[in-house]
């Protein structure tokens, strides 16, 4: 049953690196792309449908595993991953084209996050933390995806400590979801790297926060202890902690909350001198570290 993991990964690896430039040349074709502004890094247009080489390459992780190694994951938890992860990726790709009100995105991720929770076992309390993950996953990865290589980072590192994690508590399904979405990442993130060619876009964005909240939700269903809560919150300390300065600055500021800015922890980063590059890589490593952290400790 481990020889599930390698297939899952490598399967999303290799059909996310193989799609993600078939789908960059489907974007500059249908003119789906990301052109500079005040708050763009980027001088130039970028293609978006990144999210669509993520998605193809997290269903195939989960096709080959299930198909070469059967009951290696619920068929009611793959379907749960895929239905909300693709729903949330057609809602951020009509953003991506027409911009969606920011409050339509929040109900959608808040009805993703209820009809989760309703299918699932979890005691109310706990249930309503199960809601609000879905939220506050996805806005969470939609903020850090403002430099290149971040989001993609940050969601591989995520599912590869939480991977280990389950490894050491015996969940394999869990080790499973979190590998094929460390693969597909890395599958994407060849092409995503500064300079990047291609941008996920918000379609990717919301599709890798409702994978997160999903691997979240359903490792505190499998292990429902604080301490379980508590390191897969560390393990997604960093796009956490962005957002909650995020929301703390632009109250005290009087301004819209969603409304976008170049003050994140990022920005100030890449504004000391240290560039795109580096900032990402301090980014980056200081989530490895909590990741190891969090393994050290559980």
């Amino acid at each position: 049953m481990l020889r599930a993991l390698p297939a899952g990964f490598l399967s999303a690896l290799f059909i996310a690196a193989i799609l993600t430039p078939v789908v960059r040349s489907l974007a500059w074709t249908w003119d789906i792309v990301d052109r500079p502004g005040p708050l763009k890094l980027h001088a130039t247009p970028k293609a978006y449908l990144g999210g669509f080489a993520l998605f193809w390459g997290l269903l195939a992780g989960i096709v080959v595993a299930q198909t070469v190694f059967p009951g290696v994951l619920k068929y009611a938890w793959a379907l749960k991953f895929l239905i909300g992860g693709s729903f949330l990726m057609a809602v951020g790709l009509l953003d991506d084209i027409q911009k969606l009100s920011p409050y339509s995105r929040l109900i959608a991720q808040i009805v993703v996050g209820l009809l989760w929770t309703l299918t699932s076992q979890l005691p109310w309390p706990i249930a309503i933390v199960s809601i609000l993950l879905f939220p506050i996953a996805c806005n969470a990865m939609n903020l850090i995806d403002g430099m290149d290589g971040l989001a993609a980072g940050t969601a591989a590192l995520f599912g590869a400590g939480s991977a280990l994690i389950a490894l050491r508590q015996g969940e394999m399904g869990l080790a499973l979801l979190g590998l094929i979405l460390c693969g597909a990442c890395l599958g994407f993130l060849r092409f995503n790297w500064h300079p990047s060619t291609i941008l996920m876009g918000d379609a990717g964005s919301l599709l890798l926060g409702s994978w997160i909240a999903g691997l979240i939700a359903y490792s505190f269903e499998k292990q429902p202890t604080a301490l379980q809560l508590v390191s897969m919150a560390l393990l997604f300390g960093f796009p956490l902690l962005d957002l909650g300065c995020t929301v703390i600055r632009r109250l005290l500021r009087g301004g819209p909350l969603f409304e976008g800015d170049r003050d994140h922890l990022y920005d100030v980063l890449a504004r000391s001198g240290l560039g795109t590059e580096r900032s990402v890589a301090i980014c980056l490593g200081a989530t490895a570290l909590l990741a190891f952290g969090v393994y050290v400790w559980v």
